[in-house]
This record gives structure tokens, C-alpha cells and sequence, in this order.
């Protein structure tokens, strides 16, 4: 406390020192004042120091000694006391002259610097509310951050206790007549600029490392007042043209008015309409008062029919969403034989559709293999399957009300999104490939939020640590994990062009396909997309702590430039004037569906025109990587945000992996999803494929980790070049074997029914996840302590809460849209 209050009283008299550059004349005129208070004060005989401060104090108030003048003697004073300084005669002389002329000078040099009069009355408040033990005054100080223990280990941020001081105010009024209330403000001691701080300072637009104190303060003081008093306080120690920066912010400063936001209104309007229908339908149709078949039956169908899973589609697949079937003919089967698919054993692509003849001779459908089919007798199940195919007879006659209302029905929507069915065509590993790469971009993501950002405003308290593991082996399978984006995207060619060539062959081309095609694919995406953008615009001002920051700009650039997201051209802007930050990928996903067809076609009507496409645009992906790395000559993540800008956003640098999977998807379709290959080549390919997979990952500790020397930057070109294009590669080998019989465990450990419903939710996971980070971290009240277990725990939680934001934002928008879709465009059934 007595620090506090010295520095307190230091801050005037350094400055007219300082202003003065140390002159004799300032330091006799401190000298003689403090020294003749204090001999005043101690002895409590000599009293004219302390008279000559109440007469400099009239001067400069031109008003007589008020109560102001005495809260500002008293903390003086009581400081003053503490100094120890004998009481001597002779610094008496003229201390009169030399107190009023040392306040004279201070109060110019603090007017000079812009600080309110209300500032500095109620800080001299406080530090009498101090001296005098004040409850009020005492919890402001206590609020007030203190230097943490682990500075040498990265505690760069001193917190104080936010609510507390936000909660303070002074109930006795003290002598001021009002109410002095707590206000919580952050300071920044930025040094000379060290340099970019590469894509993670894009994100607050900063680029040097900051030291933060956080202090409750009396509210009358703004962010200016305190940058400016310290300012003019501690560039004084330096000379040169580099100096210390100030900054503050100020609690009240980031809290935005709900009532003047007409987004934040429009949006809590909108969300409560939307909830009342979303309730109303439910309702409606859980309590049966629609004309149509609505009770657990219901479901039961949904699970047999590869239709009723409420995501049918032939153009919708992409790589963060389930990839859809295609229905089949519902026929009649004999009375005592009838052949079901066995979805846990199943080998191959789900839904190999044979004619098969039953002991009596009728035909029936066998989905799947011989040897992964069960055949059981009909008996019980006959009924149920008669009671199925009248119950879809009654859904194809539901009237347009009776569907809006099912659209609608969280009744109706949460078992279909919840059902493990895989249809018929379905290629059931993916389910599988498409849940753990999410799994790993929220890993990623988790470090890049719980670490990264530590290099902004240090959210842990012991970032050197943590960044210790940066020269880990183990932790090359964090770092890049970007190779899970390119997954996603050979997942995208691959169902895309596998559903196009299958339903070409059954309709043939024609432009109804075409526009369905395309309108499809953006009813699938966009509504979801900008629901997430217009909750996240309208909502992120009222979040607030010690560590959220005063301009949050990817939520800000939403504000901006939201059509740039909606019309998929975000990752062709300027990196720093990104949306959802991460939604670069849907742009440059919707950019390669758009000239699928252009590759597609060819592959269909002339296959080796259609591969030489492939190998050009996997050769402009590896020529345009290696160029653009030759010109910055850093890596993606490495040289800020140019170089993600140029080697990570633009689709020319990420197409590779789509085309790859356009390949694969026709060896797929070609093939039937049948390949017989010999044994021994099999587990030679999957050697090389697992082999492949852990050199790409690991293969960069080589690169001047671990005592090894840095790679040449040819060596450097050829892996950023090659790395991702050789990744899509061996996947493709993964979902080859699993579709055609030889992924054996693994392609059970894929095909599991869990990983369906998971599947779906995907893509509202990945929209969603890095908002609900940010919350958790920058609405914190404390410091985080890395460790390996701290963030093993975090993932899990990030990872729970994106799927379970997801299934909300599923029942609630995604499953709506694409009901509509299907009412408005009952052509998309055939």
C-alpha cells in the first residue's frame, strides 16, 4: 500500500522534474517542501509546510480550502509521514514559497497532459479512503492487479479482480457529495516494436508483445487519463526515439448500449419468433394433432427407409457434411424371406443392390455383400414392413401444412438427425474419416486459442512452457494439423463427383440438373452460414471480462463484410479483413464445387480428357505453392498473415487434395466399389499409405528442431509443394481399401454407426467452435496454468460443446431449411 500511494504522489513531481530536466532549482524546491511537511507532520510543531500546500492548493483552485483541497493534504500528508525524515529548522526557511511553487508547477504540468479534474478529485479521494481504512477504498486497492510470481516464465498479464471493482462504490459519499464508483481499467507497456507476431496478431490487429496491469480506479477516470499521466511519467526514461508505449482501456469503454444496437434488437426478435414457431410445431406435433403418422412407428421407418433420414440428396455432399444416399425402390417381399443389410459388419460401400430370388421366385432387393447380408425369416417382421410402406404412402400425401409443421417439429427433427442408418450407396467410412479430422482442427484450434493468443493478451501464466512444447516431436501432429482442412477437401471432390457421375448415368445431363446442382448446394450451406454470422454480429459486444478485448476485429470485419462470406469470396479478400476467420475454406470449397464440372464431365463422356484435368490442377497446386513460397520464403504460419494469405486462403494453393478426390470417386464408381487385389499388395499398401501419413506429420522436426539444422529452402519449396497433394494421396488409399472390402478393422473402427449422426453435425461444429473458444478464454477471470492435462481437458470440453452447439444449431435451422427444400422442390425426392 505504501508503494501504491508513493507512486501516487511521485507521479506530479516527476513530471515537473522530468519537464525540467532535472534542474537544481526543482529538485532544492521538493526537497524544501516535502522535507518542511514532513517535519510539520512529525513533529507536529512546525506546521508551515503543510500551511503551504492549503495556500498552493488556493492559488491554483482560486477557491479558499474546501473539502477537495483537504482529502488531497490528507493522503500528502499521511505520506509524507512515513518518509523517514527527521524534523529540521533549517528546511523550514521559504518552504512556504518553495511548496506553493513546486504544486504550481505540477497542477500546469497534469493540465497540460489532459487529465480531468474529476480523475484527479477522486483519486485523492481513494488514497484518503485508504488512509483512513474505508471499506470501499480498500476493496478498490485489493481489485487492483498486483505483479504475479512467474514473470521470467511468461506472467505478462496482472490481473485484478474484475467484478469486484465493478461492484465498488462509496455508499458514506466521503466529502465529495457523490458517489464514487469502481471502474476497471487495463494498462498496456508495450516496448519497441519486436516484430509481426504472424497470423494469430492479425486477429486484434497488433504486432509487439505487451506487458498488462489491470487497476480499479474511481470511474471519473477515462482510458486518457491514465495513458496520458503515464505516459508523460515513463517515456521520461527514455531518451531515444523508441519509446515505451501506453495504452489503457477502460471497462466502460467496451460496453456497448443493447438498446442503441438495432442488429442486437432485430436479432432477439427474430430468434424469439423463431423459438414460438419452432415450440408451436413441436407441439402440434407431438401431442398427434396432425392427420399423419407421427408416433414411434414413425421412427422406426426413418431407420428402414434410406430416404427418411431427411438429408437425401444427390448434389449436397462436401466434406464437413454426411454424405447422402440415394433412395431406393421400396418392394414387396415374400411371405417367409426377406434379406437386411448387416451395417456393423459391413465391408464395402454400403448398398451394393443385387437381384436376388427367394424360394418362392419372387425378386427382392439384397443390399450389400453375400457375406455381410443376414438372411431372417419374415414372420414378425412382415407386419411391420406392410405397416412401413402404407405409412409412406400417408407421407407422400401429407398435405404443404402438415410438412411446414414437420419442418418445424423438434418431434419430427431430432430423431432423424439422430438416426445411425446408413443408406444405400453410402460410402460408410467416411463417417468415420470426417469426425476425427474435425476432432483434429479443434485440437489445432485449441492450442492456437489457449496459446496462441497468449503472444496478444497472455491468457496463461506460464507462456514460456508452453511454448516450449513448439520443439517437441509429439507436438508436429498439433502443428500441423492443417492437413485435416485437406482431408475435408478430398472428401469434397470425392462425394461431389461420385454422386454426379452416379446420378448422370440414371438422368443423363440436362440444365434442371444443372440448376438443381448449384441451388442445392448453396440452400445447404448459406442458411446455417449466415444464421451463425448474424447471432455472432448481433451478441459479441455483451460479452466482457478483464481479457476481452476493446475492438474485436473478426467480429467487427462480420459487421463489414458479411456478403463477402455469403457470396464465398471471402479468402480472395485482404487477410485482415476476414469474417469467421476460418470460414476461408467454405469459399474455397464452393469455389472448386462450382468448376466441378468442368472436370466431371470430361471424366464421364472421356475419362482421359478428365484425368489430365485432375493431373493440370494438381500440378497448377504444387507450381503456384512453390512459387509463392520462393517469393515470402517462409512457410503459411510462419511469416504472418501475407503468408497464410498466399499460401493457405487462395483455392489455387488448396486444390490439390479436391482434384485428387474427383479421381478417386471415379475409380470408385467405375469400379462398383469391387477391386481384387492381391493380399500381399494390400498390406504393402497400407504400409506405404501409414508410413506416408507419419512422415508427412512428422517429417518436419527435421526442420531445425531438435538439434537439426534448418532445411535449404529448395527443401522447404519441395515439402510445402508436395506435402498436401502426397497427403490426399494416402487417404485415398484408406477410403479405396474401406470401400472395397480391404479396410478390415480399420473400416470398422470407420464405419461406425455413432460416427453418422456425429457426421452431420460437423459442419455446424466447425462454424461454431473457434466463437465458443473465445468466449471461455477472453471472458476468463483469471490466468490459465499450461500444462498437457489442462489441455487435454479443455479440448474435451471445446470439442462436447462445438458438437452440442451444433445439434441445437441443426434441429433449430439447418434441418428447417433443407425440409423447405423439399416442400418447395418435391422434384429433388426422384
Amino acid at each position: 500500500m505504501l508503494r501504491f500511494l508513493l507512486t501516487v504522489l511521485a507521479i506530479p513531481c516527476v513530471i515537473v522534474v522530468a519537464q525540467n530536466n532535472l534542474q537544481n532549482e526543482d529538485v532544492q524546491l521538493i526537497t524544501k517542501c516535502l522535507t518542511s511537511v514532513a517535519s510539520g507532520i512529525i513533529s507536529n510543531k512546525n506546521q508551515t509546510g503543510a500551511n503551504a500546500l492549503m495556500g498552493a492548493f488556493q492559488n491554483m483552485f482560486g477557491v479558499g480550502i474546501n473539502n477537495q483541497t483537504r482529502l488531497i493534504q490528507q493522503l500528502l500528508a499521511t505520506v509524507i509521514k512515513m518518509l523517514p525524515i527527521p524534523p529540521t529548522q533549517s528546511t523550514a526557511v521559504n518552504s512556504e514559497d518553495a511548496c506553493r511553487k513546486l504544486m504550481t508547477n505540477a497542477w500546469s504540468k497534469l493540465q497540460s497532459s489532459n487529465i480531468s479534474m474529476g480523475c484527479l478529485t477522486d483519486l485523492g479521494a481513494y488514497g484518503a479512503g485508504l488512509t483512513s481504512r474505508q471499506s470501499w477504498a480498500m476493496q478498490m486497492f485489493d481489485a487492483t492487479g498486483k505483479p504475479n510470481a512467474g514473470v521470467m516464465k511468461g506472467a505478462l498479464r496482472w490481473l485484478g479482480m474484475y467484478d469486484q471493482c465493478l461492484e465498488i462504490k462509496d455508499t458514506n459519499k466521503l466529502a465529495l457529495g457523490r458517489e464514487i464508483k469502481g471502474e476497471y481499467c487495463s494498462i498496456g507497456i508495450t516496448p519497441p516494436s519486436t516484430g509481426s507476431l504472424g497470423a494469430a496478431g492479425a486477429l486484434f490487429g497488433v504486432n509487439s508483445v505487451t506487458l498488462y496491469w489491470d487497476v480499479c480506479v474511481p470511474n471519473t477516470c477515462k482510458s486518457s487519463d491514465l495513458t496520458n499521466a503515464l505516459n508523460q511519467a515513463i517515456q521520461l526514461l527514455y531518451t531515444s526515439n523508441n519509446t515505451i508505449g501506453i495504452q489503457s482501456v477502460c471497462s466502460k469503454e467496451k460496453q456497448k448500449s443493447f438498446a442503441d444496437d438495432p442488429v442486437s434488437i432485430f436479432a432477439t426478435i427474430f430468434l424469439a419468433i423463431f423459438a414460438l414457431i419452432i415450440l408451436f410445431c413441436t407441439l402440434i406435433d407431438g401431442f398427434g394433432l396432425l392427420n399423419t403418422v407421427s408416433d414411434q412407428q414413425e421412427r422406426f421407418l426413418m431407420t428402414l427407409s434410406p430416404a427418411g433420414n431427411g438429408y437425401a440428396n444427390e448434389f449436397g455432399n462436401k466434406g464437413f457434411i454426411k454424405d447422402e444416399s440415394e433412395p431406393i425402390v421400396t418392394r414387396s417381399v415374400p411371405n417367409d424371406y426377406v434379406k437386411f443389410v448387416d451395417t456393423k459388419s459391413n465391408g464395402h460401400v454400403n448398398g451394393h443392390v443385387q437381384s436376388d430370388v427367394s424360394p418362392e421366385g419372387v425378386t427382392v432387393v439384397s443390399v450389400g455383400t453375400d457375406e455381410n447380408s443376414i438372411v431372417k425369416e419374415k414372420g414378425e417382421i412382415e407386419k411391420q414392413h406392410v405397416e412401413n410402406v402404407q405409412k409412406e404412402k400417408q407421407h407422400q400425401t401429407e398435405s404443404n401444412v402438415e410438412k411446414l409443421v414437420h419442418a418445424f417439429s423438434l418431434y419430427h427433427n431430432v430423431p432423424k438427425l439422430l438416426n445411425t442408418h446408413q443408406g444405400a450407396g453410402s460410402l460408410t467410412c467416411l463417417h468415420g474419416i470426417r469426425v476425427l479430422s474435425m476432432s483434429w482442427v479443434i485440437l489445432g484450434h485449441t492450442y492456437a486459442v489457449y496459446v496462441g493468443l497468449a503472444d496478444i493478451k497472455p491468457i496463461i501464466s506460464n507462456g514460456l512452457d508452453a511454448f516450449k512444447i513448439l520443439n517437441s516431436a509429439w507436438f508436429e501432429a498439433v502443428s500441423n494439423g492443417t492437413f485435416s482442412v485437406d482431408t475435408f477437401f478430398l472428401l469434397s471432390g470425392l462425394l461431389v463427383a461420385y454422386l454426379f457421375l452416379k446420378n448422370l448415368k440414371k438422368n443423363g445431363l440436362s440444365g434442371k440438373m444443372m440448376g438443381l446442382f448449384y441451388f442445392h448446394r448453396i440452400w445447404r450451406l448459406t442458411p446455417l452460414y449466415a444464421m451463425v454470422i448474424f447471432i455472432y454480429v448481433a451478441y459479441y459486444n455483451y460479452f466482457n471480462g478483464p481479457l476481452w478485448p476493446d475492438h474485436y476485429y473478426d467480429a467487427e470485419n462480420c459487421r463489414k463484410y458479411w456478403w463477402a462470406n455469403l457470396l464465398y469470396i471471402n479468402n480472395l479478400l485482404d487477410g485482415t479483413k476476414l469474417c469467421l476467420g476460418w470460414s476461408w475454406y467454405l469459399s474455397n470449397d464452393m469455389q472448386m464445387y462450382v468448376i466441378s464440372p468442368l472436370v466431371i464431365l470430361p471424366l464421364f463422356y472421356l475419362p482421359v480428357l478428365g484425368f489430365l484435368i485432375i493431373a493440370a490442377l494438381v500440378g497448377i497446386h504444387i507450381t503456384v505453392t512453390a512459387v509463392e513460397f520462393w517469393d515470402i520464403g517462409v512457410g503459411p504460419t510462419e511469416g504472418g498473415i501475407e503468408s497464410m494469405e498466399r499460401l493457405y486462403f487462395r483455392p489455387w494453393v488448396r486444390i490439390g487434395p479436391f482434384a485428387i478426390g474427383l479421381a478417386l470417386a471415379y475409380i470408385l464408381y467405375k469400379t462398383k466399389c469391387k477391386l481384387n487385389i492381391k493380399k500381399p499388395l494390400i498390406i504393402l499398401l497400407w504400409l506405404v499409405s501409414l508410413a506416408g501419413l507419419f512422415t508427412i506429420v512428422y517429417v518436419t522436426f527435421t526442420n531445425g528442431k531438435g538439434g537439426n539444422e534448418k532445411w535449404t529452402k529448395d527443401g522447404m519449396a519441395a515439402y510445402y509443394s508436395l506435402s498436401r497433394p502426397l497427403w490426399a494421396i494416402t487417404v485415398s488409399w484408406i477410403i479405396l481399401a474401406c470401400c472395397t472390402g480391404h479396410g478390415g478393422v480399420i473400416n470398422s473402427i470407420l464405419s461406425w454407426g455413432a460416427w453418422v449422426p456425429l457426421g452431420r453435425l460437423t459442419y455446424g461444429a466447425y462454424l461454431i467452435h473457434i466463437i465458443l473458444m473465445t468466449i471461455y478464454t477472453l471472458t476468463r477471470r483469471s490466468l490459465l496454468l499450461y500444462s498437457d492435462y489442462t489441455t487435454v481437458y479443455l479440448f474435451l470440453g471445446h470439442w462436447a460443446l462445438s458438437y452440442g452447439a451444433s445439434f441445437v444449431l441443426s434441429v433449430a435451422f439447418e434441418s428447417p431449411m433443407m425440409a423447405l427444400e423439399k416442400i418447395f422442390l418435391p422434384s429433388r425426392k426422384s
